[in-house]
């Protein structure tokens, strides 16, 4: 059996996905809308391989989630844009806030602040 919760970041239309079976938490969806009412961006980041219980997995897992928040929030603007530079960062710490929150692991969640 699996369920999905999505969740909602309301300012920007932000949030997560997690998978949920049988084993406990396998997989988180990074989600990321550049703005109200404008296409939504998400991508699976699947830990199931991964030892929650030890900081290599909580570090590969935030990897992964990092990784996925930078493909979410791509573009990622000019240096010398500093509107755009601002809203990138924002995107991208919550994208990563959202995901990290909805694992619910608190190593992870130590590790991401």
């Amino acid at each position: 059996m699996k369920l999905v919760i999505p969740v909602s970041l309301a300012a920007l239309g932000l949030g997560a996905l997690v998978s949920v079976d049988a084993q406990g938490i396998q997989e988180v969806v990074v989600t990321a809308g550049k703005a109200v009412g404008t296409e939504t961006h998400s991508q699976t980041v699947k830990f199931g391989d991964l030892d929650l219980s030890k900081s290599e997995g909580q570090k590969a897992l935030l990897s992964r989630i990092r990784g996925a928040a930078g493909e979410v929030c791509a573009p990622r603007p000019e240096t010398n844009d500093t509107k755009g530079t601002t809203a990138y960062k924002k995107c991208l710490g919550d994208a990563v806030n959202g995901a990290v929150a909805k694992v619910g692991n608190p190593g992870l969640t130590a590790l991401a602040k």
